[in-house]
């Protein structure tokens, strides 16, 4: 008996064990059959495939990248009626090693109904021995029909992978369309854990989103570079202030901050504003030690400054004094126009 015999008889066995598992990484479904990826606390870090492994294919149109970049292409990688195509993940192509414990699910999407005629999975060791996968190992678990999402659930006794070779026969008759391909490592924890796939080298997912364990979104980023967070720390990881979104520890530079305000002092200019004179401002110094309607050093050091609302305080400030100056000019030019009269009383 050979030990290709015994190890299809073991996945055999492994793989009608799993059937009813469910899916550990999708949950939504995309344009052509395929699901839109989310990152759960349940779940491993996401990897890029195309930066961290060489993939490639052996279909003159085939770019596997494209396979990995998550915009859904309808004709990703096409294999002519008849023809085949081998796709390749080379775990230690772009100089890492191969995984120690590749046990997980890797995925084939396929747009429409046309699936493959035929199609084995081949995982090489570092040696350079393989164990085969056949069709009847992968199992369909597309939720939109009439596309075709295929799973193989990789065991633990295939152990170490350094490579990963799928080869796909498209039917006689019919161009086999391949839109997807992903590879999910389910060993939480180590170096290599995470879900090779969606990522491209120049393309970010069009919808990753962070979500806890009840699935409530808590983070989104799109590929047009827009992104939702509902806290952030910069430099620091002390963002428990419920009231704040924004943590910073350190500078920051920009050329231009815009503060929205919903009230603006203008009203120091309307008739009824009631200016406090000056000796009542000095009564309030000298018991304070800073101006009415500002915080002290003292606050600001423990709270802080709040950039809009301090804007609007010393604007206030300075529409007071405005006043202030006008009122005195007024006085200065009644007092000169008194100084003149008792001048020209004077020399009568």
């Amino acid at each position: 008996m050979s030990k290709t015999y015994i190890a299809l008889c073991i996945i055999t066995l492994l793989t009608t064990a799993t059937m009813a598992q469910v899916d550990p990484v999708f949950n939504a479904s995309g344009h052509y059959g395929q699901t839109n990826i989310s990152y759960n606390l349940n779940e491993n870090v996401l990897y890029s495939a195309t930066s961290r492994f060489r993939v490639g294919s052996t279909v003159e149109n085939g770019n596997s990248g494209r396979l990995f970049d998550g915009d859904f292409d309808r004709a990703a990688i096409t294999v002519a009626a008849a023809g085949n195509a081998t796709l390749t993940i080379d775990l230690k192509g772009k100089g890492g090693l191969s995984v120690a414990q590749p046990k997980g699910y890797l995925y084939l999407n396929f747009y429409e109904s046309n699936s493959c005629d035929s199609l084995y999975v081949r995982f090489y060791d570092s040696t350079g021995e393989f164990a085969d996968f056949q069709y009847a190992d992968w199992e369909n678990v597309s939720t939109t029909s009439p596309f075709i999402r295929l799973r193989l659930h990789i065991p633990d006794w295939v152990n170490p992978t350094s490579k990963i070779e799928i080869k796909a026969f498209a039917p006689s008759a019919a161009v086999l369309t391949i839109t997807e391909m992903e590879y999910y490592l389910e060993n939480r924890g180590q170096f290599e854990g995470g879900l090779v796939s969606k990522w491209g080298s120049n393309t970010l997912y069009d919808l990753l989103q962070f979500a806890d364990t009840s699935n409530t979104v808590k983070a989104k980023i799109q590929s047009n570079g827009n992104a939702v967070l509902s806290k952030l720390g910069i430099g620091t990881d002390n963002i428990n202030d419920d009231s704040t979104v924004l943590f910073a520890n350190g500078r920051i530079r920009a050329r231009e901050i815009k503060v929205d305000a919903d009230i603006w002092p203008d009203y120091v200019f309307e008739k009824n504003y009631k200016l406090l004179t000056l000796p009542q401002v000095q009564a309030y110094i000298n018991q304070y030690g800073h101006l009415p309607g500002l915080p002290s050093a003292a606050m600001v050091v423990q709270k802080g400054w709040e950039l809009g609302k301090g804007q609007a305080a010393l604007l206030q400030k300075i529409e007071e004094l405005t006043l202030y100056l006008l009122q005195q000019q007024k006085d200065m030019e009644g007092l000169q126009r008194e100084l003149m009269r008792l001048k020209a009383a004077r020399k009568q």
